[in-house]
C-alpha cells in the first residue's frame, strides 16, 4: 500500500512528457495502482 503525497500526483501528471524523470516513470509502471491512496486532507487542497 502506497499513500501518495501531492509531489507525486504532481509527477504523475506530467507522465507522458519529457519533464517526467525516467526513474519515476519505471516505478509507476511498476506499482499496482490499485494499492495506491490518498489522505482525505489531499483533497481538499
Amino acid at each position: 500500500m502506497y499513500l501518495l503525497d501531492a509531489n507525486i500526483i504532481s509527477e504523475m501528471r506530467k507522465i507522458n512528457s519529457e519533464q517526467c524523470s525516467p526513474a519515476f516513470k519505471r516505478w509507476v509502471n511498476g506499482v499496482d495502482l490499485s494499492c495506491c491512496y490518498l489522505s482525505a486532507s489531499r483533497y481538499l487542497n
